[in-house]
């Protein structure tokens, strides 16, 4: 879904527009990710890479340029040699937790509220095609468009303060 900007409320009462460009001639896209990976996937495999399903990855060992990444799959261990590993794992963060990446910040737990919302008709909003972003005190919200009819949102909040939220969520 081609989109022109963002419209955004750091803070404050009104949304500053930001546009991607003055007179529009510049734009992005939003994409549904279950549209968008599995076309990723088939561009990769065309293009010569590996791609195991359903396989659980043990241990990424690194030998100069190199991955040694060890897993099993359906048919059992199995390992294989990379010169590029992408972190896939989630939580378990295979590659982010023994190189250091992954920090545990004390008192920085959020919960994230997903959903995709449709309205027949479309939004009725002064800029529809822009991503919308807003803070509160407490947390922070977004709302991307995928198509004109559909926005997908999410609510990001502290998690010491979840159930607070939940109680004034009206649906």
């Amino acid at each position: 879904y081609r989109t022109l900007g963002n419209t955004v409320w750091w803070g404050a009462r009104e949304g500053q527009v930001q546009p991607f460009s003055p007179d529009q001639s510049a734009w992005g896209y939003q994409i549904d990710r279950g549209r968008l990976d599995p076309l990723l996937l088939e561009g990769a495999k065309a293009a010569g890479v590996v791609v195991e399903r359903d396989a659980r990855v043990h241990h990424v060992e690194w030998t100069g340029d190199e991955g040694h990444v060890t897993y099993e799959d359906g048919s059992g261990a199995a390992s294989c040699r990379a010169r590029i590993v992408v972190d896939c794992s989630g939580r378990s963060g295979v590659l982010a937790v023994p190189l250091g990446l992954r920090t545990y910040a004390s008192g920085g737990r959020m919960q994230a509220l997903i959903g995709v919302w449709s309205r027949p008709g479309g939004w009725f909003l002064q800029n529809p095609t822009h991503a919308f972003i807003e803070t509160c005190h407490e947390g922070w919200a977004w709302s991307l468009p995928t198509t004109c009819v559909e926005r997908h949102v999410g609510i990001m909040v502290d998690g010491a303060t979840l159930s607070e939220v939940m109680h004034h969520v009206t649906v």
